[in-house]
């Protein structure tokens, strides 16, 4: 029991005048259709650049400064080596700086 559906009598014409129209219509500019396709992504990355600004601008240098002092004296990181450097209490030599660093990957077991 299949039913035939005829088709209207002007339906090709209609479809033909359909596909013309779009043809004809104009498209969306090029850059506009890139922006849709990667909104979201330059979303995420502006919201990350504005987070990781955030912790830089307020992260407190004093922090780091506390860390260091309480190692006691003559103890030195790293990081106290490269970051706090110019502070001027104590001069390094240049062996005193590379014996810090190459320590310091040696106990990481790199």
């Amino acid at each position: 029991m299949s039913e035939i559906a005829e088709a209207r009598p002007f339906f090709t014409t209609e479809v033909m005048a359909e596909i013309r129209a779009r043809r004809l219509s104009a498209e969306e500019p090029a850059l506009l259709r890139m922006w849709n396709a990667a909104r979201a992504l330059v979303t995420t990355m502006a919201l990350l650049l504005v987070v990781l600004a955030g912790i830089t601008i307020f992260t407190h240098p004093t922090d780091f400064q506390e860390q260091t002092s309480s190692a006691g004296p003559g103890v030195y990181s790293a990081e106290y080596v490269v970051l706090a450097r110019g502070d001027g209490d104590d001069d390094l030599a240049n062996d005193q700086v590379l014996q810090t660093i190459y320590d310091s990957e040696d106990s990481d077991g790199q």
